[in-house]
């Protein structure tokens, strides 16, 4: 499995997300989408040069963009969120790790007056295991 798909794998898994973004979780596009929505986006930030494969020591970004009417909803879900991926091992179907560690490195949030759109923007760091 990809980080993209675990990602995937660790949000839509969680009932909690999904009763606030209803199953509208996608990787980030032009698209538009339907509201609320998250939308995610897992980037290479850091990498070992020495090494011509994955290492300990690459790191990944990534960017989960939260979309809704309302603002309440963007808050419960930053909360939950967090919750569920901040500290987090996060392995593939067959139990291997994929992601050794995520962590919480902050967020951000602005209102679309033209669109009546709250937006929050969680980033974490994925540190990724040597097997990925």
């Amino acid at each position: 499995m990809t980080v993209q798909e675990i990602i995937y794998a660790v949000l839509s898994g969680s009932a909690d997300v999904n009763e606030i973004f209803h199953g509208n979780i996608f990787p980030l596009s032009t698209k538009k989408q339907m509201l609320p929505a998250i939308l995610y986006q897992v980037e290479q930030t850091e990498v070992n040069h020495s090494k011509t494969g994955p290492s300990i020591l690459d790191v990944h970004s990534l960017k989960l963009h939260l979309f809704s009417e309302d603002y309440l909803e963007l808050a419960r879900a930053n909360k939950i969120i967090k919750s569920l991926l901040d500290f987090k091992e996060m392995t593939d179907g067959l139990g291997e790790t994929v992601v050794e560690l995520a962590r919480f490195e902050g967020n951000t949030e602005d209102y679309s007056t033209t669109d009546d759109m709250f937006t929050q923007t969680l980033n974490f760091s994925l540190f990724i295991s040597p097997e990925a």
